[in-house]
């Protein structure tokens, strides 16, 4: 196992762990972090990657902060990501 694919384990299990008692809106987020993770690993070390992935990827890292900021153009986000993913993959 990649030390990259050790690192995304430890921040899922760590991620449920602290949904315990973050906001509701933290758990949506780190699920479009985790899509992230995992993408970005798919990238740099699968080799049949679909396109569409990168710009997900990148659109997640762009406005994944809109959760702090601006709840509704985040909840656009994880809808635009859920459908494009559904496309793309």
């Amino acid at each position: 196992m990649t030390s990259e694919m050790k690192r995304i384990l430890a921040f899922l299990a760590s991620s449920a762990m602290g949904c315990m008692d973050e906001p509701p809106i933290y758990g949506p987020l780190r699920l479009l972090e985790a899509v992230e993770k995992i993408s970005r690993y798919a990238l740099e070390y699968e080799s049949d990657v679909p396109p569409g992935l990168e710009k997900i990827v990148e659109q997640i890292a762009a406005d994944k902060t809109l959760c702090m900021t601006d709840p509704e153009k985040f909840e656009q986000l994880v809808n635009w990501v859920g459908i494009e993913m559904v496309s793309v993959i």
